[in-house]
């Protein structure tokens, strides 16, 4: 059975963006990528704990991505995007 790859993305800012490809993607930096700062770090050991917990038993990798815009595209776009951009999946 394939793995299923998930990323949760937060639309954090409404600000206006130039084209969507204005803006390079976030360093991949484990399974909480917290662009704005707006995870505490003791909740962001939380989420990447139960996330590391959650792929060893089942191999399906999830990413928290919370980013400041999503650079004129829309989610689901963005998200394709920055997976394939990261070299997520199985």
């Amino acid at each position: 059975m394939s793995s299923m790859l998930l990323i949760m993305l937060f639309f954090v800012s409404q600000q206006a963006v130039a084209g969507p490809d204005s803006k390079k993607f976030p360093e991949l930096t484990g399974h909480v990528v917290d662009e704005v700062g707006l995870l505490g770090a003791e909740t962001k050991a939380e989420i990447a704990q139960f996330l590391t917990i959650h792929e060893q038993q089942t191999s399906n990798q999830i990413v928290v991505a919370i980013i400041e815009s999503l650079d004129g595209k829309n989610i689901e776009e963005y998200a394709t995007a920055l997976f394939r951009h990261w070299g997520l999946g199985q």
